[in-house]
């Protein structure tokens, strides 16, 4: 048997085994990189959610400090209502700052039907019974107005002060509860949302883990065994051809040698 054959399934084999090789290693490289982005989205998720949260918590403390120091401001003496005042206008300040990144952060929508759905966030900020958007919005506003007659009464005011009268100046706490209830709510309606998702999340990694060891299996059953059996016989018929080519080798040999001795 000529040598070009023997090269033919030389080269035959070799690109199998890097076809194998190769499909193989595409077949798991994706299964891994759909693993490494659902764990991506996993810790993306989570950290909104926990930014979420402190956001909820943080209105939750500045508005009841916002009560405390409009209260603490008008019991004060002349001498103490400046600070007070000051941090007063601050908290307030912030208060409308978080609010403002709370709804940008959330993306909701006044008029989506999602208000309806008891179990969303929308339902918490623009339905009843809590109305948090009406009353954040409210309790900011009611807080500028006495902040701005207050620094009008110290002459701390830098655009005229306040013009209204004072019946209109004294701050609600029922407004600062019933914020503070809606975001006691809002709170719990974002930690069910994200246990919600991270068990979904959870149960579609844990699916995802089974499949890799699925489609590990089925990569030894259906590429690495059918290569090694090609290989194993690839082996033995090469084996076969150099046997039949030295038994050949050797009985010419044996021909040439008893031709000449005949």
């Amino acid at each position: 048997m000529s040598q070009q054959p023997m090269q033919t399934i030389s080269g035959k084999l070799i690109l199998l085994i890097k076809a194998g090789y190769w499909l193989a290693l595409l077949i798991i490289a994706a299964m891994v990189m759909a693993s490494f982005i659902l764990l991506q989205q996993m810790m993306a998720g989570h950290r909104h959610d926990d930014t979420l949260l402190d956001i909820v918590g943080m209105q939750k403390v500045l508005s009841q400090r916002i009560v405390f120091l409009a209260n603490a401001a008008g019991a004060a003496t002349p001498n103490q209502q400046p600070a007070l005042v000051t941090a007063f206008k601050q908290a307030t300040a912030d208060f409308e700052r978080n609010y403002d990144l709370l709804l940008e952060r959330v993306v909701a929508d006044p008029a989506s039907p999602a208000r309806l759905d008891p179990k969303s966030v929308e339902n918490v900020l623009f339905a009843k019974p809590f109305h948090l958007d009406y009353f954040s919005v409210g309790l900011i506003a009611n807080s500028e107005r006495l902040v701005s007659a207050f620094e009008s009464q110290l002459g701390m005011a830098d655009n005229g002060g306040y013009k209204g009268g004072g019946e209109r100046v004294n701050l609600d706490a029922s407004v600062a509860n019933a914020a503070l209830s809606g975001y006691a709510a809002l709170g719990q309606r974002i930690s069910a949302q994200a246990d919600a998702r991270s068990e979904s999340l959870l149960a579609l990694h844990r699916t995802l883990f089974y499949s890799t060891l699925g489609v590990i299996v089925l990569v030894a059953l259906f590429i690495f065994r059918p290569m090694s059996n090609t290989i194993l016989r690839k082996t033995r018929e090469l084996i076969d051809t150099r046997n039949s080519m030295a038994f050949i080798a050797v009985h010419d040999g044996l021909t040439g040698l008893h031709n000449r001795t005949g």
